[in-house]
C-alpha cells in the first residue's frame, strides 16, 4: 500500500546514470542531510510525475482491508462531462502517468469513458503520458475491448493470493469471479500485466507460495504491498513487526519456484507504511551500494535470483509530496500523495478542488504547491520517521560507499 496509490506503476521504468539521488539517498539515511537541504529538493516541481485519477466511491466487492470504506462523499461526486474537462487539461500537461481507480474503476461508465478518453489522445500523439488502471478484476469481461483498444501501459489486478485467502477477505466466490479475466488478461496484456497482493494477517505468511501460485497460471510481475489498518478496517488482519520482518525473510524462498525465469516479484515502499520500509532497510536486501534510480530518478534496488527471477524493490525514504504523485478523489479533491490513504482526512487535507481550479490541472497544480500542508509533512517525516529508518539503515547496510561518503 504505498503511497503513490498508483498500483504498480509498471515497475521501475528505465534506468538512469544519475548519481545524485543516490548520494542524496544515502546521506538522508546517514544522518548527513539538513532539514532545509531536504525540503528545497523535495519541493513540488511544475508537475507530478503520477496523477491518479479515483473515478467513484462504488465497488462490488467489500473488501475487509479496503482503505476506501467511506460510507459517503464529503461533496458531489463529479460527473463523467466534469472527468472528461479535466482529464482534457491534464493530457494537454502531459505527466509521465495517468493512472485510473476507484473503489472499482470498472464499475459505472466513467472509468472507461476515461480510458477511451487518454487511450486516444495516446493513439493521436496528443500526449506520451503512459496509462495504468487498477481493477479487481471481476468486471473486465464486460470492458475487454474497451480495455484492449485503451492500450495501457499497465494493468493492475488486485488479489490477495491463494485462492481461499483471497474470498477470506474478499468475500466467498470473488476469486472464482476473477480468475477467467485473469487468464484473459495473462493473454492479452502479457509483460504488462501486475497483479498487486495486499499482504496482511492472514495471507503474509503464505506469500511466496501465492507467488508461486500466479506464476503457474502465467502472471509475470507480482507486487508484494503491505496493508496498514485504518479506524475503519479490519484490525484482525494487522500485520506485527515480526510478520513484516517474516516476509523479507522468507523472499529468498522465490528462488525455489521452478523455472522462475521472467518472474518479477516487486515492492514499492515509502512513509506511508514506515514499519515495512524500515524492515527492508534492516534486511539483506538493501545495501548503500545497491541503490540505482530509473528513468524517473526513483530509488530501487534489483537482485536477480538464481531461478531466473527478479526481485525489484522500489523505496522512497522521504516524503512524495505532490513531486512524484498526487491523487483526484471523486468529489475533486487535490491530496498530497501521504494523505491518500485515510479517507476522513480527505477534506482536511485537501490542497485545492478541481472545480475551484474551472477544472484546469495546472491551475490546481500552482495552488497545491503553495500549500503549507507540504512543508508539514516534510517536517514531521523528518522528526518523527526519519531516525527510525536511519536506525534501520545502519543495521544491515555496510559501510557507505566511498563514492558517495566522499560527496558528503
Amino acid at each position: 500500500m504505498p503511497a503513490t496509490m498508483a498500483g504498480s506503476r509498471g515497475g521501475a521504468v528505465g534506468r538512469s546514470h544519475d548519481t545524485t539521488w543516490p548520494a542524496f539517498v544515502t546521506r538522508l539515511l546517514t544522518g548527513a542531510v539538513t532539514f532545509p537541504e531536504m525540503y528545497e529538493r523535495l519541493r513540488a516541481p511544475a508537475s507530478p510525475r503520477t496523477v491518479t485519477l479515483v473515478v467513484n466511491n462504488t465497488c462490488n466487492l467489500r473488501c475487509r482491508h479496503c482503505y476506501l470504506q467511506v460510507p459517503r462523499l464529503d461533496g458531489a461526486p463529479l460527473d463523467d462531462a466534469e472527468w472528461a474537462q479535466f482529464a482534457d487539461s491534464l493530457i494537454g500537461v502531459g505527466p509521465e502517468l495517468v493512472c485510473l481507480s476507484g473503489k472499482e474503476v470498472l464499475l459505472g461508465t466513467t472509468g472507461a469513458a476515461l480510458l477511451r478518453r487518454v487511450g486516444e489522445a495516446r493513439a493521436a500523439g496528443r500526449t506520451a503520458s503512459r496509462l495504468g488502471f487498477i481493477t479487481n478484476g471481476t468486471l473486465m469481461h464486460r470492458h475487454r475491448k474497451t480495455l484492449v483498444d485503451a492500450d495501457p501501459s499497465y494493468v493492475d489486478v488486485s488479489a490477495d493470493g491463494l485462492p481461499d485467502d483471497h474470498d477470506a477477505v474478499r468475500g466467498a466466490g470473488a476469486f472464482a469471479a476473477l480468475l477467467p479475466n485473469l487468464r484473459w488478461a495473462v493473454q492479452t496484456f502479457g509483460r504488462r500485466l501486475f497483479v498487486n497482493l495486499t499482504l496482511q494477517k492472514r495471507n503474509a505468511g503464505a506469500a511466496v507460495d501465492a507467488v508461486a501460485f500466479l506464476h503457474r497460471l502465467g502472471v509475470p510481475n507480482v507486487e508484494l504491498g503491505f496493508y496498514r489498518p485504518l479506524p475503519y478496517t479490519d484490525g484482525a488482519l494487522a500485520l506485527s513487526p515480526a510478520d513484516v520482518a517474516g516476509v523479507f525473510d522468507q523472499l529468498g524462498a522465490v528462488e525455489s519456484i521452478p523455472d522462475g525465469r521472467g518472474l518479477r516479484v516487486l515492492m514499492d515502499l515509502d512513509v506511508a507504511t514506515p514499519g515495512p520500509l524500515a524492515a527492508f532497510l534492516g534486511s539483506r536486501w538493501f545495501s548503500f551500494d545497491a541503490i540505482r534510480v530509473d528513468g524517473n530518478l526513483e530509488p530501487f534496488v534489483e537482485h536477480r535470483l538464481r531461478n531466473g527471477a527478479t526481485l525489484e524493490v522500489r523505496f522512497a525514504p522521504y516524503p512524495v509530496g505532490i513531486s512524484r504523485s498526487v491523487r483526484i478523489t471523486p468529489e475533486g479533491h487535490y491530496l498530497a500523495a501521504e494523505d491518500t490513504l485515510d479517507t476522513t482526512g480527505y477534506a482536511a487535507h485537501s490542497l485545492g478542488n478541481v472545480r475551484d481550479a474551472d477544472y484546469d490541472f495546472v491551475r490546481l497544480h500552482a495552488a497545491a504547491r503553495r500549500s503549507a500542508r507540504l512543508h508539514q509533512l516534510c517536517r514531521t517525516f523528518h522528526a518523527d520517521v526519519l531516525p527510525g529508518l536511519m536506525a534501520a539503515a545502519r543495521r544491515s547496510a555496510g559501510p557507505i560507499p566511498e563514492r558517495v561518503a566522499s560527496v558528503a
